[in-house]
């Protein structure tokens, strides 16, 4: 994650408490938390300074980028919090956004982002059944029209499993929105 966190200048990117400068030290806690409350700890360090009430600051993407490449080594209880953030980040507005404040943000560009872990977000639903890669998965068919079939049919495959079977309806609402972009 060091060579995507290199990528970024943070003390131009804003929060909604000044610049990001703190972020880069908040998102390796995450990365390399062993226990859910390290974990928990540095997920607010970067809730409500990213991303509030489903709006967005201009660091959001950075952040997104920083943490889709931490989910390949993040310890179990860090990759739960990190796929939590990415999916809260993913389902926020960028046309609430007071820009002025918080700086110009993409949440296309986010969505591209979220779209590369595909196949990851797919393999952790099958899995561990966690109820934020529903959303992920149908983020990723609604942001790439080449994965809408793939999304509906891991959607609708994953129903039918034990873990993520207890999120029915998440997971029929979900795959309603991909459907419909489908036809």
């Amino acid at each position: 994650m060091e060579i995507e966190i290199s990528r970024h200048d943070w003390r131009a990117l804003r929060t909604f408490e000044g610049d990001g400068s703190h972020l880069p030290d908040a998102l390796r806690r995450l990365a390399a938390a062993r226990t859910e409350t390290e974990a928990g700890d540095a997920y607010w360090e970067i809730d409500n300074v990213v991303v509030i009430q489903g709006r967005l600051s201009q660091s959001a993407t950075a952040v997104v980028c920083c943490l889709m490449q931490a989910l390949a080594t993040a310890p179990p209880p860090a990759r739960d919090e990190i796929i939590s953030l990415i999916a809260l980040i993913a389902n926020g507005y960028d046309d609430h956004v007071d820009v002025e404040m918080v700086g110009p943000v993409s949440l296309a560009e986010i969505r591209q982002e979220v779209a590369r872990g595909f196949a990851f977000f797919v393999e952790l639903l099958e899995t561990t059944g966690h109820a934020a890669c529903i959303e992920l998965v149908a983020v990723c068919g609604l942001t790439d029209p080449l994965l809408r079939e793939r999304a509906a049919h891991a959607l609708d495959a994953a129903s039918r499993l034990p873990k993520p079977a207890k999120f029915g309806n998440v997971i029929a609402n979900a795959l309603a929105m991909v459907r419909r972009a489908t036809s």
